[in-house]
């Protein structure tokens, strides 16, 4: 899975909105741009406008996601059913069964939803907002929220390391409790 991959044509991701919601998915909002704003292994995001001015991210499987995922599997466990024999000091197969389950569950929208619920039903401190989540609107292969302006960490992190402790003890905080819950 990878973060700043190239992102696909729009026209393959038209393909899974036309498939997931109908021929008049544009219908649903006030605008959609087509560029995505990232794009990574599994799925791209599009910011869009619903009817009722709410900016919203829409989250897209690219259309050969899973097949490809499925081919890779393959290799992985012919390539784990090899070497298997060759690494005594772990089960090589497991490992490759868990990679592979993990995976599986990355590529099921609902799946993302659900922890999304989960995560908002638990308190947080000041610092952390959670999207609203437009179930009505969310698949196993799209997913939209509420879109948040933002930057990515490090870039934060890197302009503001005076707040680095202070802000990486609250994600901490924020990883444990979503573990222990």
């Amino acid at each position: 899975l990878q973060d700043d991959a190239k992102p696909v044509p729009f026209r393959q991701i038209e393909t899974v909105l036309r498939q997931e919601w109908g021929g008049d998915w544009r219908s649903r909002f006030a605008s959609f741009i087509e560029e995505p704003v990232a794009a990574a292994s599994v799925a791209q995001v599009h910011r869009a406008v619903l009817k009722t001015g709410q900016a919203v991210a829409v989250k897209v499987q690219l259309p050969h996601a899973r097949r490809l995922f499925r081919q890779d599997s393959a290799v992985f466990r012919a390539l784990a059913a090899v070497g298997a024999p060759m690494i005594s000091h772990f089960d090589l197969k497991q490992v490759i069964d868990q990679i592979i389950e993990m995976t599986l569950q990355e590529l099921d929208f609902l799946r993302e939803e659900a922890n999304l619920k989960k995560f908002e039903s638990l308190p947080h401190g000041p610092i952390i907002h959670v999207p609203h989540l437009y179930e009505d609107m969310s698949s196993d292969r799209v997913l939209v929220s509420e879109w948040i302006d933002g930057i990515k960490l490090t870039d934060f992190l890197n302009r503001n390391p005076e707040r680095a402790q202070s802000l990486l003890r609250e994600l901490l905080s924020s990883y444990v409790q979503q573990i222990t819950a």
